[in-house]
């Protein structure tokens, strides 16, 4: 972490030493903690490893209904599924996931474009039309997570003042609280 995110760290009131880190402060604003993430991409390198170590994730009963999603298990087969299907395409609705993104090599793990590429809006459009193409609901609950690392990632790396949490921006400032 460089010295100006130290300094911001500093001036909100959190610490970490050796033993522990304090990673929420109260917020200035609400009755809820605002919780800092110190290093967004190395966060975002390990939940594209972690999916594709254990191939599938299980989501929380609430989310599954209040998202409207077919099932709670997130599966990285349809990643391979969806390399699969496009393989025999000129044209890739998803055109960066390849075999190789999906069984990276030691240095390609620790690249945050090889995570970029399999966690994007593209796989998880290509996921839905995957979806309906063979019938089978279970790939929208993998795009929808896709989907879902892919906003916050963005949002979180931003240096963009439209996607900026602020009182201007209610629609980004959900998309993080949920």
């Amino acid at each position: 972490m460089g010295p100006e995110n130290r300094a911001v760290w500093r001036d909100f009131g959190i610490e970490c030493t050796r033993g522990q880190c304090t990673y929420r402060v109260p917020h200035p604003l609400r009755a809820q903690d605002l919780r800092l993430v110190p290093d967004v991409p190395h966060l975002f390198k390990s939940l594209k490893k972690m999916l594709l170590s254990n191939e599938v994730i299980l989501l929380p009963d609430d989310i599954v209904r209040e998202e409207g999603l077919p099932t709670n298990v997130v599966d990285a087969r349809h990643l391979q599924d969806l390399v699969d299907a496009e393989r025999a395409f000129e044209l890739k609705i998803a055109p960066r996931l390849f075999e190789a993104t999906l069984k990276p090599k030691h240095f390609q793990t620790m690249k945050v474009g090889n995570a970029r590429a399999v966690i994007n809006n593209r796989t998880s459009t290509a996921l839905e039309v995957l979806a309906v193409d063979k019938e089978d609901p279970p790939y929208l609950t993998t795009a929808w997570f896709v989907r879902q690392v892919n906003q916050r990632f963005s949002l979180m790396t931003s240096r963009s003042l439209t996607l900026a949490l602020s009182k201007k921006n209610e629609a980004n400032r959900e998309l993080v609280e949920n």
